[in-house]
C-alpha cells in the first residue's frame, strides 16, 4: 500500500499565522582560513559579500496535530509540516523522505494525547540536546511567542531533560520568566495536541541565522546579573570526554595563559556561568564546538581565533561572527582519524599557532 504523504508549509496547515520581524537580511564577509583542505573550503553559499535572507519568523496556531519523534508535526489530514523537519535526514521518526515535497510513512506509533494545560508551545526539535543548537536555534523562538502571548501562562514542550542539557533547558527558560512548572519535558514518541503554538525555525543549519536570534541572546545576556566583570580574553577548551579534542593542547595552553587569557571549559559550567564567561570577552581563542555558541553573548566586534580539525568545515561559527561584526580566523590542524570526519581529534603545529596567535592578540 502506498503510504506517501505530502510535505507542506506551515501556512497551509495553520488556523492562524502571524509573521514577525526576523531582523532583515545580512551580509557575510571574509574570514581567514588556514590549512583547510581544498574540498572543505567554503562553497558558493558562503561566498563573501553574499546577502543572506533568513527564513520568515512565524507563530502558527495548529489544531489537531500529532508530534512524532523529536519534532515532526503531522496534521489531522495526514500531511507533514515542512518547517518541523529542521535538521532531519533521509529517515526521520516513522518517515522516509521521498523528495522535496513527499515522505513515506513507515509505521504508525502509538499516540498519547497531551493532557497538560494550555496554551502549549513546541520548542523541541532535532539536535536540541546539543547546547549550541538549543541556544541558537530553539531558545530565541521564545521571544517570538513573547510578542503575542504571556509566556508566564504558556507551557513549553522541550526534549527529555535527563542529563546536563535538562538543567540548561530549565535555567535558560526560567531566566526568560517561564515558571519551572511550565517547562514540559517529553521523551521521543508520538503525542497528539488539540491546539499547538509553533514558532517556526528562523535558522538554517549551519549557515543562516536570523538577526533577531543574536539580538535576543544579547538582550538576555545583558539582563542577567553578574557579580563582577567577566574576562576580556579567554581560551575555550573542550571536556576530555568530548570528540574533536586538541591532543597537543599543552603548548597552546602555555602560550595563551602567558598572554593573560583565562581558560574556560563551558561544558563544565552552568548556563549563567557560561553567559558570564563570554559577556565581556573581546578576544576568544578556542576549539570549535557547542561552547563557542556563547559568542552570541560577547560584545559586538568580538575577535575569534578558532582551532579545529582539517575535516571540519568553517560555517556555523563564521556566520555567527559575521552577526557580531567581529573577525574570524580558523586554524585547521591534522586529523588523527580522518574517517571520523568532524568528530576526529586533531593536532596543531605549535609554530603555526604561535604566529597567528601573535597577530590575533594584537588586534584592537
Amino acid at each position: 500500500m502506498d503510504r506517501t504523504i505530502p510535505i507542506i508549509g506551515v501556512q497551509q496547515a495553520a488556523t492562524q499565522c502571524v509573521e514577525l520581524d526576523h531582523g532583515g537580511s545580512y551580509r557575510r564577509y571574509p574570514g581567514t582560513i588556514v590549512d583547510a583542505p581544498e574540498q572543505l573550503r567554503p562553497g558558493h553559499e558562503c561566498q563573501i559579500d553574499l546577502t543572506v535572507v533568513p527564513p520568515p519568523a512565524i507563530v502558527a496556531t495548529l489544531n489537531r496535530v500529532r508530534v512524532y519523534s523529536r519534532c515532526l508535526i503531522e496534521t489531522a489530514h495526514g500531511s507533514l509540516i515542512r518547517e518541523s523537519l529542521i535538521n532531519t535526514g533521509e529517515t526521520f521518526g516513522p518517515y522516509r523522505r521521498k523528495g522535496d515535497g513527499e515522505a513515506e510513512k513507515l509505521s504508525d506509533p502509538i499516540t498519547t494525547p497531551y493532557s497538560g494545560g494550555s496554551p502549549v508551545v513546541l520548542l523541541k526539535q532535532e539536535w536540541d540536546r546539543n547546547y549550541g543548537h538549543w541556544l541558537i536555534e530553539s531558545l530565541p523562538r521564545v521571544g517570538m511567542i513573547a510578542e503575542r502571548y504571556d509566556i508566564m501562562q504558556c507551557r513549553f514542550i522541550v526534549g527529555d531533560d535527563t542529563g546536563p542539557i535538562g538543567a540548561v533547558y530549565r535555567d535558560s527558560l526560567t531566566r526568560l520568566g517561564v515558571p519551572p512548572e511550565n517547562i514540559v519535558p517529553l521523551a521521543d514518541g508520538a503525542v497528539a495536541f488539540d491546539e499547538l503554538l509553533y514558532p517556526t525555525p528562523i535558522t538554517v543549519q549551519p549557515w543562516i541565522k536570523a538577526p533577531r536570534v543574536i539580538r535576543f541572546l544579547e538582550a538576555l545576556g545583558r539582563s542577567m546579573p553578574q557579580a563582577r566583570p567577566g574576562p576580556k580574553r579567554i581560551y575555550v577548551t573542550r571536556d576530555p570526554k568530548d570528540s574533536r579534542r586538541l591532543l597537543d593542547e599543552e603548548p597552546v595552553l602555555r602560550i595563551v595563559t602567558q598572554a593573560g587569557y583565562q581558560v574556560v571549559s563551558p561544558g563544565n559550567l552552568d548556563f549563567s556561568a557560561q553567559v558570564a564567561a563570554f559577556r565581556e570577552a573581546t578576544h576568544v581563542v578556542g576549539i570549535l564546538g557547542a561552547g563557542l555558541s556563547n559568542l552570541a553573548f560577547a560584545p559586538r566586534g568580538v575577535h575569534l581565533l578558532a582551532l579545529t580539525s582539517e575535516t571540519m568545515q568553517d560555517d556555523f561559527f563564521w556566520d555567527l561572527i559575521c552577526h557580531k561584526a567581529g573577525t574570524y580566523t580558523s586554524l585547521h590542524g591534522k586529523a588523527v582519524d580522518p574517517a571520523a570526519g568532524m568528530r576526529s581529534d586533531f593536532k596543531l603545529d605549535e609554530k603555526t599557532f604561535s604566529r597567528y596567535f601573535a597577530a590575533f592578540a594584537s588586534t584592537g
